[in-house]
C-alpha cells in the first residue's frame, strides 16, 4: 500500500515507502532528534563554546583559506571568467591582501570589510578626478 500526502519534502518521500516503513522511518527519526536535543544539555548550539580553541591553529587555517580563495581567483583568471586587467580583479586581489595581513595579526577574517578597503582605495581617487573634470566642464560653460 502507497499513502500519498501533501505537505513537506519528507511526505512526498515517504509517498514512494509502504506504510508501515514510513512510519518506522518517521519513529527513528523523531527519536534521534529527541537524543540530540537530550545530549545538547542547556547549549543553544550543537558546538561546544567552551571548548579550547588553539589560536595558532586557527590562524594557520585562515591563511590556508586566503591561499585557496587566491588559487580559486587565479583558475578564474585562466578559465577566463573574470577579466585579467580590472578594477574587479583589482578589487579581489587587493582584499586577499588586506585578509591576510589581518589574518598573520591574529584578527578573525572579515574579507567583505577587506574588499570594501579595497574598492575605497580604487574609487576615491578615480571619482575625485571625475568630479574635478566635471567641474573644469562646468566652468568652461558658465565663462
Amino acid at each position: 500500500k502507497i499513502t500519498v500526502e501533501s505537505g513537506s519534502d519528507d511526505d512526498h518521500l515517504e509517498s514512494c515507502i509502504p506504510t508501515s516503513r514510513a512510519s518506522e522511518m518517521m519513529m527513528k527519526r523523531r527519536s534521534s532528534v529527541v537524543s540530540i536535543r537530550k545530549s545538547r544539555g542547556n547549549r543553544a548550539t550543537v558546538f561546544d563554546l567552551r571548548a579550547r580553541i588553539d589560536e595558532n591553529v586557527v590562524n594557520e587555517e585562515r591563511v590556508v583559506f586566503i591561499k585557496i580563495l587566491r588559487s580559486a581567483y587565479h583558475r578564474l583568471i585562466d578559465h577566463g571568467e573574470i577579466e585579467q586587467r580590472g578594477f574587479i580583479v583589482h578589487s579581489l586581489f587587493r582584499s586577499l591582501e588586506f585578509a591576510s595581513d589581518a589574518a598573520n595579526l591574529g584578527l578573525p577574517l572579515s574579507d567583505w570589510n577587506a574588499l570594501q578597503v579595497a574598492f575605497d582605495s580604487f574609487t576615491r581617487p578615480a571619482e575625485n578626478i571625475i568630479f574635478k573634470l566635471f567641474d573644469i566642464k562646468r566652468r568652461l560653460k558658465n565663462k
